[in-house]
């Protein structure tokens, strides 16, 4: 699945950084999805609670979020049907 969270990089790193993870839901594409297309591909799907910061896209072996030429937006990973937090997240999403 390639869910991402709508909105800016710096602006999601800084809610990372000030441990308000939270406030990213609102933001999130696939929580929209769930919520909005409720006769879509997701109308089963359940997701238990996230309690972390997003997982994607950390360098290698890192907690450091992007800074290649990408510099992608950090999101949460999800990996057969759950979300994952570190260190889950070495060995399954990267």
């Amino acid at each position: 699945m390639n869910y991402r969270i709508d909105q800016r990089r710096d602006a999601i790193t800084a809610a990372v950084r000030a441990n308000e993870h939270e406030s990213l839901f609102a933001h999130d594409q696939l929580l929209k999805e769930i919520k909005y297309n409720r006769g879509g591909r997701f109308r089963f799907f359940t997701e238990g609670p996230i309690a972390f910061a997003p997982t994607y896209k950390y360098h290698r072996r890192s907690d450091v979020y992007d800074t290649s030429e990408k510099r992608r937006a950090p999101a949460w990973c999800i990996v057969q049907g759950e979300a994952v937090a570190l260190p889950e997240i070495r060995s399954q999403c990267i």
